[in-house]
């Protein structure tokens, strides 16, 4: 059965840090065994795990503790919202991509060659 996130927070950060790893390494392993075809003992196991996973990095966030396991990068060194691309990186503007035909432009194209519905 996953872990209560009352209990998940009486824990020390080095246990929940060897929690999440234990419990990732199992899930791994449960879901190698679903993969292989073979027979699964508790079949509710798998949630079980990806739900005390979940519930470990949701309390980890909610008290404020980075973890090497939930570390995000600080700043995206590309710019924000921009592609990192060669043009880019050499100070050129970045290509925007073609705009999709509105709606009407499509439905008359499809008329035109005689689409099926």
């Amino acid at each position: 059965m996953a872990m209560k996130p009352k209990a998940i927070r009486a824990l020390a950060p080095d246990d929940r840090a060897k929690l999440l790893t234990d419990t990732r390494a199992e899930l791994m392993h449960e879901r190698g065994l679903a993969a292989m075809g073979g027979s699964v003992k508790n079949p509710g196991k798998i949630r079980d795990l990806r739900t005390t996973i979940a519930r470990v990095l949701t309390v980890e966030q909610g008290m404020g503790e980075r973890t090497k396991h939930a570390a995000q990068p600080a700043s995206n060194p590309a710019g924000a919202g921009r592609r990192a691309t060669a043009s880019a990186a050499k100070g050129q503007p970045v290509r925007k991509p073609a705009k999709a035909k509105p709606a009407k432009a499509a439905k008359a194209a499809k008329a035109k060659t005689g689409g099926s519905r």
